[in-house]
């Protein structure tokens, strides 16, 4: 059997721990190679990762992907960059600036629906005259 090693590395890309420390919890500390598995030990632990991701019970919040978007996109455009905490300070002006828009909340207020609107307005709007303004000069 021809080994998918990529979607071993995908499955363990967000957890804490090295691949050599799974595949030795894994086999009672007798190694720490994948290549040193057999076909059906590599089988079960693929399974047994994949389990456990699915029973962790942790999800993002609704519109995470989109407020993670408006931070990059802020970030993009160098809002931050002066300050000793850019982070704070990004989200510091995107809450200046929702609380300015339609829905009159601060970015972490808003529900998914709303963040698909303020997104779109942020996206076409806010950094579409950034870009814009690179241009002129």
């Amino acid at each position: 059997m021809s080994r998918n090693y990529a979607q071993f590395y995908a499955l363990i890309r967000e957890l804490p721990l090295s691949k050599e420390d799974i595949v030795n919890g894994f086999t009672g500390g007798a190694t720490s190679s994948l290549r040193d598995l057999s076909d059906r030990q590599y089988m079960e632990l693929l399974e047994m990762i994949q389990r456990d991701k699915t029973n962790s019970g942790w999800t993002p919040k609704p519109g995470d992907r989109q407020r993670k978007k408006m931070i990059s996109l802020a970030r993009q455009m160098g809002w931050g960059c002066e300050s000793a905490n850019p982070q704070k300070k990004i989200l510091e002006r995107l809450n200046t600036w929702c609380l300015a828009q339609k829905y009159k909340k601060p970015l972490m207020q808003h529900t998914e629906n709303e963040l698909n609107v303020i997104l779109s307005i942020f996206e076409e709007k806010v950094y579409v005259s950034y870009l814009r303004d690179l241009n002129k000069t």
